[in-house]
């Protein structure tokens, strides 16, 4: 069965989800928890010294767009997080269905599913923090969902930056392509693996952008970003390919650390 079928991929969607219903439900509700405290404490210690609504709100973005983009990131380390038991991994492998069909539904829950459940934990706990504290402390209703949209931008385009808009992009396809890579690749720690990797790039980068400046060019007008584009869309297109190309490969029984065995290759 190697046709993509939109019937079967829609079925292995639906059970895909049903499976991990109970798990994203959970990691939801103590998100929003997360969320809630975070918020509460912070206008708690903070509220009466930040006088405007607005900074304050900011402010507040600011602490939560970090742990936001980092569970984000968790979510696309664990895309086969319950195939680590082989009976999960066996049901999973049996279904009716083709290899990608079924890392297509995997890929989708957690590039869209998770992604609208961490926005989801965000309304959530953002609205407990105004109910509790309008009700508690007589604060007005104001909500932080938009300041912290704003903080998670990842850059503040103007117009006519069309360098800037196709590196941010293709930065970020390379940063879910690796992620994804090493989520199929490893059985264990891939979070770490790819936080550890991730730390490298930003730190090559930051070397980058500061010779940049060094020459009074601005970053996204440097020769070398269009060599890093080219470089970009060959990894991204790698790394997909190369994840899918060992989803292809899993067993029942396989090696403690990863999904793929160099050696049998």
């Amino acid at each position: 069965m190697d046709s993509f079928n939109i019937h079967r991929f829609g079925k292995t969607l639906h059970w895909y989800l049903s499976v991990n219903f109970r798990t994203l439900l959970i990691r939801i509700i103590g998100i929003g928890i997360f969320v809630f405290l975070i918020e509460f404490i912070y206008w708690q210690c903070m509220g009466n010294v930040i006088q405007n609504t607005n900074a304050l709100l900011f402010k507040n973005a600011l602490y939560l767009t970090g742990p936001i983009f980092l569970i984000f990131l968790l979510g696309m380390s664990d895309i086969f997080y319950n195939m680590e038991k082989n009976s999960n991994r066996e049901s999973f492998l049996m279904l009716p269905a083709s290899n990608m069909e079924k890392f297509c539904s995997a890929l989708l829950y957690v590039t869209i599913v998770w992604p609208v459940g961490i926005c989801l934990s965000v309304a959530i706990g953002d609205t407990l923090r105004m109910m509790i504290r309008a009700v508690a402390f007589g604060d007005v209703w104001a909500s932080g969902i938009p300041a912290i949209m704003r903080a998670l931008r990842p850059w503040d385009f103007q117009h006519g930056e069309w360098q800037t808009v196709i590196f941010m992009v293709l930065m970020l396809l390379f940063i879910h392509s690796l992620f994804i890579l090493t989520g199929t690749l490893l059985r264990k720690q891939a979070f770490v693996v790819n936080i550890v990797t991730l730390c490298v790039i930003l730190v090559i980068a930051g070397r980058f952008i500061y010779k940049a400046d060094e020459t009074e060019v601005s970053v996204f007008a440097h020769p070398l970003v269009y060599v890093l584009d080219v470089a970009f869309i060959v990894l991204i297109s790698f790394n997909y390919w190369a994840s899918y190309h060992i989803f292809k490969g899993f067993q029942l029984i396989t090696n403690k650390w990863t999904n793929y065995e160099f050696h049998k290759r």
